[in-house]
């Protein structure tokens, strides 16, 4: 009899003491809210946004996406996807860059937002676990990403698809969405899925996992991935449409030659052990607690999602770090989430003091007014980080002795250039964001030094070979660019090849090409720089 008296209140005192650590949540929401917006605005924008910035603002002119002034190796999407920012950028008069990062920091919000409402009506948790996931989803996706990074394509993968992924922890667990949301869920899948198709291989996975937890064809038909692939289907249209070459040229081209970047397999597997091994430990904590955790169907979406990312990296076949994002963020979100539901149940077995004001607070004010108090502490108190590559700083030098709107030019396998081309409003003097043709023609060459296993036939080598160098030609008698620095080494693996960029080889190789050497004559030596050549135009 006695214990059932006492049971109420511990009840309730455990209903209190959870809505207190939810404040303290909601509490450390609002100072990372508050974090990621200075640090988005005090980190240079990482190489591969600026680039596709810079090609969406010169579509909005009339430029032609795959044509000779501008020709970009990803799918056509990237490039529209950046065309709200540059027009929000005009909108709010604060530039193409600064546009950018309130376009990707809202839709991030908009993500999370969405994501947390799902989470709450799914799983009907307590104050601590709402603002514990929220407090997850926020610090890995604003603050676990390296600053160059936030904004990155894989970035906004794994932020857009975090809904599909509760859409799929609802389905395993026979609860229904309304259609409308289960569309507009499947149409955002599909715009991250578009934005790196890779990564269908992650909606792919949670897909199968779903079908084994339903045993049923007919449950598992959902109107999310129906939306899903009908938003894929129609974005394979407007390419065919609006972007007919990239299908009947780039692609051609791009298989013949963006193998040239693949790393070996041990250096593929060596970049991705730490990640691994977080991941592993979640996975580990969700194998062995599975049949006790609360949100075991978010859980088991979300491991799957990783394994699928996983793939995804191996597939690219390149070692890039940013191309683990989707996995580190999936994995981390897992771990936590499992750590979190652990903690949660064992507060609840807990008398732990409580405030009893915390009962009658709302968590969403309290972050939003911590957000807003400390934002300006922040913004006192930062500090603008520099780039993460030396090469870029150097290059950001040398371009700013020459005004706005001037044309440069960058001769690399890399893409050093950019944001400093776009934080300078300078011209970019190719029509290639990098020499992306230029490591096949090596490796053919020097095949017998790499382990890779696609060679081109000595004829392709030439064509290939005749077209970069020709197109490098018209591209300087077009621009005419008032400087041009050449990379002298550039990837390693080229370095100690027989036709490597180290001492000055790339431009001899360049050189054998008589238009180019008839352009390239106009150029003069000027100085070397942290390994980079510059020359400036005498004529």
């Amino acid at each position: 009899m006695a214990n059932q008296t006492r049971e109420p209140a511990l009840v309730e005192k455990q209903g209190r003491v959870a809505r207190l650590l939810g404040l303290a949540a909601a509490l450390l929401c609002g100072l990372v809210w508050a974090a990621a917006g200075v640090r988005t605005f005090s980190t240079p924008l990482g190489q591969d946004q600026s680039w596709l910035l810079y090609a969406a603002r010169a579509v909005l002119h009339g430029v032609t996406l795959y044509g000779p002034e501008l020709v970009e190796t990803n799918p056509p999407f990237a490039v529209w996807f950046d065309a709200p920012a540059v027009f929000l950028g005009w909108l709010l008069h604060v530039g193409v860059i600064d546009g950018f990062r309130c376009f990707w920091l809202a839709l991030a919000a908009m993500a999370g937002a969405w994501s947390a409402m799902l989470f709450k009506r799914l799983y009907r948790p307590t104050a601590l676990g709402l603002w514990m996931f929220v407090a997850i989803v926020s610090v890995v996706g604003l603050l676990a990403v390296n600053g160059e990074d936030m904004g990155q394509r894989e970035h906004l993968v794994a932020m857009l698809l975090l809904p599909y992924l509760l859409a799929s922890a609802f389905r395993m667990q026979r609860q229904k969405l309304p259609r409308w949301e289960l569309c507009a869920i499947g149409l955002v899948a599909a715009v991250a899925v578009c934005l790196k198709p890779q990564h269908v291989l992650d909606v792919a996975l949670v897909e199968v996992l779903v079908l084994v937890r339903l045993r049923s064809w007919w449950e598992w038909v959902n109107w999310s991935w129906i939306c899903l692939g009908a938003g894929v289907m129609l974005y394979l249209l407007a390419v065919k449409l609006f972007a007919p070459t990239y299908l009947s040229q780039m692609v051609p081209l791009l298989k013949d030659t963006y193998w040239g970047f693949d790393e070996r397999w041990p250096v593929v597997w060596y970049s991705s052990k730490l990640p691994v091994f977080v991941v592993g430990i979640g996975a580990l904590i969700y194998i062995s607690l599975r049949r006790r955790l609360r949100f075991e169907s978010l859980d088991a979406a979300l491991l799957a999602a990783a394994v699928g990312a996983r793939i995804a990296y191996f597939q690219q076949h390149k070692g890039w770090h940013y191309q683990l994002i989707c996995f580190v963020y999936f994995g981390c979100v897992l771990l936590a989430l499992c750590l979190a539901d652990g903690l949660e149940q064992w507060i609840g077995d807990r008398r732990v003091p409580y405030a009893r004001w915390a009962g009658r607070t709302d968590p969403l004010i309290v972050a939003l007014a911590v957000a807003a108090v400390s934002l300006p502490y922040f913004m006192t108190h930062r500090q603008y980080s520099g780039y993460a590559e030396q090469p870029k700083e150097a290059l950001s030098e040398i371009f700013k002795a020459y005004p706005k709107g001037t044309p440069v030019a960058f001769l690399s396998v890399n893409m050093w250039e950019f944001p400093a081309v776009l934080e300078q409003d300078k011209v970019l003097g190719s029509r290639y964001v990098h020499l992306w043709i230029l490591p096949a023609i090596i490796r053919s060459i020097s095949a017998p030094g790499y382990d890779v296993r696609v060679y081109l036939a000595p004829e392709r080598v030439a064509a290939l070979s005749t077209l970069l160098r020709t197109n490098e030609a018209e591209d300087l008698a077009r621009w005419k660019p008032a400087v041009v620095v050449v990379d002298r080494c550039t990837l390693h693996q080229f370095c100690d090849s027989g036709l490597g960029t180290g001492e000055g080889k790339m431009m001899e190789w360049f050189e054998a090409d008589p238009a180019f050497r008839a352009q390239w004559s106009s150029y003069g030596f000027e100085k070397t720089v942290d390994g980079l050549d510059v020359y400036t135009r005498k004529r």
